[in-house]
């Protein structure tokens, strides 16, 4: 009788234990969860110690307790409280190392989706239709079908843009399983520490990549689960790449990979990218790691600042092999800094200054202009930005939008012209210009309109009827003005849908038409 109640004592001990362990789990962050291993360790070690020495005795005097078994069960105790500790303490520096300081609420969320995910994910996907589809397993909800055949569309260029990046087709060791969601709210119910900002995940334990169709309170266009399928799927191959390689996956730098994601994203799927706020005190040696990584992403948009990066090389070697040659380069230096600097030419802190500069200057050109309504501050402050940095598309973009809504239609002409020269393979800087030639010349028009068609239909997911309608439309107004049919030509070209959206330019031409056709 005495031997059953000792036994449940001790059990009762070791469950007050274990809440106590997941208090401290929960409440404590890297460090002070070291203190606490070693604390606990130290005063668990000289308990053991005294056990040790009255199980040869037959007895603990410190703890007044008697009999080998009454000491075993002690013995047993602090044997499974140290290794109980050890496991809370490691866990608590495995999620601070990949995710920062977490609260007691989201180290809950994060237990919940790792421990509870694969129940749930059984119960959301256990209907969903399964497509083979070579190396790749599609599970996807009814609704999501058409945009999970789009994805299968692109994947003749996704492979032609992974010999580009990589230098020959990655061999698929492993297959991938993509699972495709009707919604956000499925989504975020498979991951409790996501949200709606987070279109997809991609796990490399379980070559698992899981997408979304639709955001509550987002309005995306029709291309949003395929751009996030294109990110995620690139996860992929760098992950192959780096088991076929034997690179060490810890030392490529998070902003590095997530860049090279962004370039498949923005090259299969042709949307404008528009940066959140940006932090123009970060360097990227601050987003190497993954903690550091989702630690700047509360307060910067490191997606943009890593497509920039990622950008600006390819645009400085003028060859996306380089990109893998980096990392090839890092079997030899051991260092990522050092085979960027060899096969780029480039330092890190080279790159920062450059990409942080930009963004800075063009940061406060646009809140002068969108902000403070200071159009002539503005301005000034884009014609330096483009002296500065010359071969930055997006300030000559930014800087013709201006020069636009002054109708300085000259200057606005020439920065557009410099747009398409700095980015020839971009179908909507020929779009852009296209728009402004016009008011110019309607057959010089026509011909950047089929520029831009043409580039478009190139594109795996390109709005090809968006463009087919403008150069329709720009093609009856040259007609109509090569006839001199000029109030034809304008009532054409007016009525634009897309012309609309340019409220300069329209006006500039009813000055045009009321010139030639007073009546």
């Amino acid at each position: 009788m005495r031997k059953i109640k000792s036994v449940l004592i001790t059990f009762s001990c070791l469950v007050l234990t274990a809440l106590l362990s997941g208090v401290i789990f929960l409440f404590v962050n890297n460090i002070e969860g070291i203190i606490v291993l070693l604390s606990g360790l130290i005063f668990l070690f000289v308990l053991f110690i005294v056990t040790i020495i009255g199980l040869i005795n037959g007895e603990i005097k410190l703890l007044k307790m008697n009999g080998r078994f009454n000491v075993s069960l002690a013995i047993s105790y602090l044997v499974v409280t140290s290794t109980l500790l050890c496991v809370m303490c490691f866990l608590n520096y495995v999620i601070y190392d990949t995710y920062g300081d977490l609260s007691a609420s989201g180290k809950m969320k994060l237990l919940q989706e790792k421990v509870v995910a694969s129940e749930e994910l059984q119960k959301v996907i256990g209907d969903y239709p399964v497509l083979e589809h070579g190396h790749i397993t599609f599970r996807y909800h009814p609704d999501t079908e058409k945009p999970v055949y789009e994805i299968i569309h692109t994947m003749e260029s996704m492979t032609e843009l992974e010999k580009e990046v990589f230098g020959r087709e990655i061999t698929k060791t492993e297959k991938l399983e993509v699972i495709a969601l009707r919604n956000s709210k499925e989504y975020i119910q498979l991951n409790p520490l996501s949200t709606e900002t987070v279109g997809g995940s991609y796990d490399s334990r379980n070559k698992r990549a899981m997408v979304y169709q639709e955001r509550e309170s987002f309005d995306d266009d029709k291309s949003f689960m395929i751009g996030t399928f294109a990110h995620e799927y690139s996860h992929y191959l760098i992950d192959l790449f780096i088991m076929e390689e034997g690179l060490n996956d810890n030392d490529i730098p998070a902003w590095y990979k997530e860049g090279i994601c962004e370039l498949f994203h923005y090259e299969i799927v042709d949307t404008i990218s528009i940066p959140g706020k940006i932090d123009t005190s970060l360097k990227y040696t601050d987003l190497h790691t993954s903690k550091k990584w989702n630690a700047a992403s509360e307060k910067t948009d490191v997606y943009y600042l890593a497509k920039r990066a990622i950008g600006y090389i390819v645009e400085h070697q003028g060859d996306v092999k380089d990109l893998s040659t980096i990392l090839l380069q890092q079997k030899k230096t051991g260092s990522f800094e050092r085979s960027f600097d060899q096969i780029t030419g480039l330092q890190l802190s080279t790159l920062n200054e450059t990409i942080f500069s930009v963004e800075k200057d063009l940061q406060k050109a646009w809140i002068a202009w969108s902000q403070e309504s200071d159009i002539e501050t503005a301005e000034k402050l884009y014609k330096e930005i483009t002296k500065k940095h010359p071969n930055e598309s997006i300030a000559w973009h930014q800087y013709a939008l201006i020069l636009e809504e002054q109708m300085k239609w000259d200057e606005a002409l020439n920065a557009r012209r410099k747009v398409i020269s700095i980015n020839p393979e971009e179908a909507a800087g020929f779009l852009n210009l296209s728009y402004l030639l016009t008011i110019f010349d309607s057959k010089e028009a026509l011909e950047m309109a089929n520029k831009s068609l043409e580039l478009t239909k190139q594109e795996p997911y390109g709005n090809v009827v968006f463009v087919q309608k403008w150069v329709d439309e720009i093609s009856s107004y040259h007609e109509l003005m090569s006839e001199e049919r000029f109030v034809e030509a304008y009532q054409v070209i007016l009525q634009s849908e897309q012309l609309s959206f340019q409220p300069t330019i329209i006006e500039e031409l009813k000055k045009q038409v009321q010139v030639k056709s007073p009546s």
